[in-house]
C-alpha cells in the first residue's frame, strides 16, 4: 500500500522553506547542546564528588564515628569511675562516723580513767597521811619504850604524845598512872611539823648500863606476862623467870604501862589496839 500524503493547512508552516523551520531547527539544537554541556558538567560534578569529596566526605564521617565511639566510651568510664567515687565516698564517711563515735567512746573511757585516778592518788594522799601518822605514834612508841634518857620531854616528843592520846581508844579507870584520851583527828600537815625518829638513832642515844638492863628485863616480863595471860599453861614459867630477872637485877623498877596492860583481860572491849 503506498502511502498517501496528508494535506493539511497546518503543515504548511513546518515547511523546511519557511523562515520559522529554520529558527526552531536552531533553537533545538542550541538547546541540544546546553543539555549536552550540563550533563557534562553534571558528570563532572558527579566524578569529582564520587572521586574525591564522597570518600572524603566519608573517612571523615567515619573518623567523626570513630570518636563519637571513643568519647561514649570515655564517658562510660568516667561514669563508671564517678560511680566508684561516689561509693568510696561513702564508705568513707561510714568510716569517719565509726572513727567518731570510738573517739567519744575513748574520750568517755579516758575522763573516767582520769577520775579514776584522780581517786586513787586522793585515796593514796589519804592513805600517805595515816601513814605517817602511824609511823609517828610508832616511833614514839619506840622511843617511849626504849626509855630517852631524862624525864624533861621535848617539844616533838610532846607532839608525839598528843598524836598517839588523839589515835589511841579511851582507857578505864582502874588503870592507875595513866589519863584519860579522847580520840580527836591529826592534822594532815602535823607530819611535817613532827621530827622524824629511827631506830639507830635511838639505840645510839646514850643511856645508863643500869637502865637498859632493867629496860630488857622489863620487855622480857611484859612479853612473858603476855604469854602467861594468853596461855595458862605457861603462866608459871613467866612467874618464876620474872622473879629470877627481878633477883639477878638487883634493884626494882617501877612497873611500865605495858606490864599493867598486861594484867588486864587479853581480849576486852576497851583493849588498847598498840599492845598488840
Amino acid at each position: 500500500m503506498e502511502e498517501k500524503p496528508i494535506d493539511s493547512p497546518n503543515l504548511e508552516i513546518f515547511t523546511p522553506k519557511s523562515d520559522d523551520f529554520k529558527y526552531i531547527c536552531s533553537l533545538s539544537t542550541i538547546l541540544v547542546a546546553t543539555i549536552q554541556e550540563v550533563k557534562d558538567r553534571v558528570s563532572q560534578i558527579e566524578l569529582i564528588f564520587c572521586s574525591q569529596l564522597f570518600p572524603k566526605f566519608q573517612s571523615n564521617s567515619k573518623s567523626f564515628l570513630k570518636s563519637q565511639e571513643e568519647w561514649k566510651e570515655r564517658e562510660t568510664n568516667l561514669l563508671s569511675q564517678i560511680e566508684e567515687l561516689r561509693l568510696g565516698l561513702l564508705k568513707e564517711r561510714e568510716e569517719k562516723e565509726k572513727l567518731m563515735k570510738e573517739i567519744e567512746c575513748k574520750d568517755q573511757c579516758l575522763v573516767a580513767e582520769q577520775s579514776k585516778r584522780r581517786d586513787v592518788v586522793r585515796d593514796f594522799g589519804t592513805l600517805k597521811d595515816r601513814y605517817n601518822s602511824l609511823k609517828s605514834q610508832y616511833s614514839y612508841l619506840i622511843g617511849k619504850l626504849e626509855g630517852t634518857p631524862g624525864n624533861l620531854k621535848s617539844p616533838q616528843k610532846a607532839r608525839g604524845e598528843k598524836m598517839v592520846k588523839a589515835h589511841s581508844p579511851k582507857r578505864s579507870h582502874e588503870v592507875s598512872g595513866f589519863d584519860e584520851i579522847d580520840t580527836k583527828e591529826i592534822s594532815p600537815y602535823a607530819e611535817l611539823r613532827k621530827p622524824k625518829l629511827s631506830l639507830n638513832s635511838l639505840s645510839t642515844s646514850p643511856q645508863p648500863p643500869l637502865n637498859n638492863t632493867s629496860e630488857k628485863e622489863d620487855k622480857l616480863s611484859w612479853c612473858q606476862t603476855n604469854k602467861a595471860s594468853s596461855s595458862p599453861r605457861l603462866q608459871r614459867k613467866s612467874t618464876s623467870g620474872k622473879s629470877k630477872t627481878e633477883t639477878t637485877s638487883g634493884q626494882k623498877r617501877p612497873i611500865t604501862w605495858r606490864d599493867t596492860r598486861a594484867n588486864q583481860k587479853p581480849c576486852g572491849a576497851n583493849r588498847d589496839p598498840h599492845d598488840c
